[in-house]
C-alpha cells in the first residue's frame, strides 16, 4: 500500500452478502488520485477495477439491484458518473450546466435501475472573476442523464450534499447555501424541483444537512452538524413529515469536544443508523478523533458504542447503509500515523 491515501465516501447494500464501497485513491508522490471502489461479497471485501482511465473521485453509490450500480463523483472535466452492469464498471456522459467552469456530483439515489437522482454542484466564474455556485439535480431515464431545473436560493453558494428518493415523485435533496452555511432542502413531485424550508439555529451558526434519508413521502430524516454557543460542533437533526421541517433532540459523543453526523440510512421509519465522528479533548494536535454511531428507534436518539482501534490516531464514518434483517455497513477513514488517511470499514450483523 506504500504511501497512497485512502478514503471511502460512500456504501450502498443490495443485499445482504453484496455491497459496494466508493471513494478516493491517491499517490500524492506522483500527484495522482483515482475513483476507488471495494465491493463486498459476504465473505471479503475486494477491490474493483473502475473504467480504464479515469481520475478524480467517486463521492456516491446507488445499487437498485447486485447488477447495476451508480457512482457520482468529479473528475477533471466535471462531474463524473461510472456504472456498474455486474461484471465491470464503465462511464456515462454527464452533462454540463450551460456556462458552468466546474460541476461535482455528491450524492445519487435509484428508485429503479431507469429511474435516478444525482445531486451536487455547479460553480461559475462572473465576468469580474468572483466565483458563484449553484445547485445541480441530474436525472437518469435509463438511457441518458439530463439536468433538471433547480432552485438556488442564494446568490453565492448553493449546494446540494445528499439526496434520496421514496418513489419516482418523492425525492428529497439537502444541502448547505451561503457564506454561513444555512441549511438547504429541495423537494421533487414528480413534476418540479422546489425549496422547503429547514430550521436553522438562530444567530452565528453553521448548519450544514449532509446526508438525508426517506421512508417515504411524508418522512424524511436529515442529519449533519451545527454549532453550539461556544462554536463547537454539534450534531444536527431535522425531520420532514410531508408539511414541514423541525429539529430533533440528538445526543453527542458523550465526553466529546464536538461531534458532527456525516450520514444516515433508515431500514424503517423506526429503525435507523447514523453515523459521523468526535473530537476528544484537548483540542489540539494531540486530540483523538473518533467514530459517532446514533440509533433511531421511532422515538429518541441514542450513541450506540462503536469500535476504535487503540493505534488509530483518528477515526471517523462518513456513509453508512443498512438492511430491513438488521445489518449494517459504514465506511470512511481513519488515520494512524503520519498524514494519510487509509479507508475504514464497519459492519453489524
Amino acid at each position: 500500500m506504500g504511501s497512497e491515501r485512502t478514503d471511502l465516501s460512500s456504501v450502498a447494500c443490495p443485499a445482504a452478502s453484496e455491497c459496494v464501497a466508493v471513494g478516493e485513491v491517491a499517490f500524492p508522490k506522483a500527484s495522482r488520485s483515482g475513483p476507488l471502489i471495494d465491493m463486498w461479497d459476504g465473505t471479503r471485501w475486494r477491490p474493483s477495477l473502475g473504467a480504464a482511465g479515469v481520475q478524480g473521485y467517486l463521492a456516491g453509490v446507488a445499487c437498485p439491484s447486485a447488477q447495476n450500480c451508480v457512482a457520482v463523483g468529479s473528475d477533471p472535466g466535471g462531474a463524473l458518473i461510472e456504472r456498474w452492469n455486474g461484471h465491470a464498471w464503465s462511464v456515462d456522459s454527464s452533462p454540463v450546466p450551460k456556462g458552468a467552469a466546474s460541476a461535482n456530483l455528491n450524492s445519487v439515489a435509484c428508485v429503479t435501475a431507469t429511474d435516478c437522482v444525482a445531486v451536487g454542484t455547479s460553480n461559475f466564474v462572473r465576468p469580474d472573476y468572483s466565483a458563484y455556485s449553484r445547485s445541480l439535480v441530474e436525472r437518469w431515464d435509463g438511457h441518458a442523464w439530463v439536468i433538471q431545473p433547480s432552485p438556488s436560493p442564494d446568490s453565492d453558494y448553493d449546494n446540494l450534499a445528499s439526496v434520496a428518493c421514496s418513489t419516482h415523485a418523492a425525492c428529497m435533496a439537502v444541502g448547505d447555501q451561503g457564506e454561513g452555511f444555512q441549511s438547504l432542502a429541495e423537494s421533487w413531485n414528480g413534476h418540479a424541483w422546489s425549496t422547503q424550508s429547514m430550521v436553522n439555529r438562530p444567530g452565528p451558526h453553521d448548519n450544514q444537512p449532509l446526508s438525508v434519508a426517506c421512508t417515504s413521502a411524508a418522512n424524511c430524516i436529515a442529519v449533519g452538524v451545527t454549532s453550539n454557543q461556544f462554536g463547537e460542533g454539534v450534531t444536527l437533526v431535522e425531520r420532514w413529515n410531508g408539511h414541514a421541517w423541525s429539529i430533533q433532540p440528538s445526543p453527542n459523543k458523550p465526553g466529546a469536544a464536538s461531534s458532527g453526523i456525516g450520514a444516515i440510512s433508515c431500514a424503517t421509519a423506526g429503525d435507523c443508523w447514523a453515523v459521523g465522528g468526535a473530537t476528544i479533548p484537548p483540542v489540539d494536535p494531540s486530540s483523538r478523533g473518533v467514530t459517532l454511531i446514533e440509533h433511531w428507534n421511532g422515538h429518541t436518539w441514542s450513541v450506540v458504542q462503536s469500535p476504535d482501534a487503540a493505534q488509530r490516531r483518528v477515526s471517523s464514518l462518513t456513509a453508512v447503509a443498512c438492511s430491513p434483517s438488521g445489518g449494517c455497513v459504514a465506511v470512511g477513514s481513519y488515520y494512524s500515523q503520519g498524514i494519510q488517511p487509509h479507508a475504514l470499514i464497519e459492519q453489524r450483523s
